[in-house]
């Protein structure tokens, strides 16, 4: 079972939403995320981008499916 909490943990900070359907095979959609207020450097990519901050119910749905 993922949660967010975990993947900050494992990461060391929040991701963007393409790392996470990279790292943990899911599909995430745009909807299925809360983002922060602003772009950030994702700490996987090193790019910036949007950073998951939390999910809706069905993005924990399918995070703890994985």
């Amino acid at each position: 079972m993922t949660t967010i909490k975990k993947i900050r943990n494992r990461f060391g900070n929040y991701i963007c939403r393409g790392c996470i359907n990279e790292a943990y095979h899911t599909d995430l959609s745009p909807r299925e995320c809360e983002y922060e207020m602003y772009p950030d450097l994702c700490p996987k990519c090193r790019a910036m981008k949007n950073i998951v901050c939390g999910t809706s119910w069905r993005g924990k749905l399918k995070l703890a499916l994985k």
